[in-house]
């Protein structure tokens, strides 16, 4: 059960308890079968309880706006962590590359495990010399290109989802994402593209 929900409950519960047994405990010690005790009985209820239940009620909702809001954002979250997802993707797919012969392109040198030499491939970030002029056309500036954008996707992914988990609360997102990345964020570190220190949030 949601925690603020259950506060909500034990808070009426509680209101409800703070009205009647202080009245049961001075006036009463059985049921009544006199209508005018029932009468005041009523009567004290509804004017100790009345306030009560309209604050419990403005705090529901307020909460329910809050809760709104936080799934709107939470929404709009999922939408942007789709669509920098499609383009970490779609930047590594239309690089391609040939590695001994065999036609591939850039997600596959970053995200398969069993890649064979990809430190080989990758460009090491720190081996550019950005004062030296290189060919436009040049593999290494085309794949260093690749792996940088790809690379800040990857970091502002990671951003997003560490959001997400903070506002949710929970680390679905952040252990799926970590995991199917996994390969990915340590090749990029290793080659100088992503700080190591940068973590996601309750992977």
């Amino acid at each position: 059960m949601n925690r603020t929900l259950l506060t909500f409950i034990i808070l009426t519960v509680f209101a409800f308890l703070s009205v009647l047994l202080p009245y049961a405990c001075t006036f009463s010690t059985h049921i009544s079968d006199n209508s005018q005790d029932w009468a005041n009985f009523g009567t004290y209820v509804g004017g100790a309880l009345s306030p009560i239940i309209a604050t419990l009620a403005l705090f529901g909702l307020g909460l329910t706006i809050y809760q709104g809001k936080q799934q709107q954002q939470l929404s709009s979250l999922e939408t942007a962590i789709r669509n920098i997802e499609s383009d970490f993707e779609a930047c590594l797919v239309k690089t391609k590359i040939s590695v001994n012969d065999y036609a591939c392109n850039s997600y596959d040198v970053l995200m398969s495990l069993a890649f064979p030499e990809w430190d080989k491939v990758i460009p090491n970030k720190n081996s550019i010399d950005l004062k030296t002029e290189y060919s436009y056309f040049s593999d290494e500036i085309r794949l260093f290109e690749t792996f940088g954008v790809a690379a800040g996707h990857l970091n502002q992914l990671r951003l997003y989802v560490n959001k997400h988990h903070e506002l949710s609360k929970t680390n679905v997102l952040s252990k799926y994402y970590s995991r199917k990345y996994k390969t990915a964020n340590l090749r990029l570190i290793a080659t100088g593209y992503l700080v190591s220190e940068k973590a996601w949030e309750g992977a």
